[in-house]
């Protein structure tokens, strides 16, 4: 278990957090950037999933269309013909 590549990545996370906790306690500017960099990746994740999120609408509104124009164009395919 402790050599598996999950285990050794929370290790290094715990421990970025661990350093970063101890040097915030001696240099509070450090404090202040690390704050400022968690807000600022927060901020570029919710603008990520806000992007994607629309992509994704469209993409659906566009196959809406496009399958809305085929059930059309088969309607007037497969339409009975009137017979005198």
């Amino acid at each position: 278990m402790t050599g598996s590549a999950d285990y050794r990545l929370i290790m290094r996370g715990i421990s970025v957090v661990c350093v970063l906790g101890a040097v915030s306690a001696i240099v509070p500017a450090a404090e202040f950037a690390v704050t400022v960099g968690l807000v600022a990746l927060g901020l570029i994740g919710l603008l990520v999933a806000g992007l994607r999120l629309l992509a994704r609408w469209l993409r659906e509104r566009r196959e809406d269309r496009e399958d809305e124009i085929t059930a059309a164009t088969w309607r007037a395919a497969h339409a009975p013909t009137a017979v005198p």
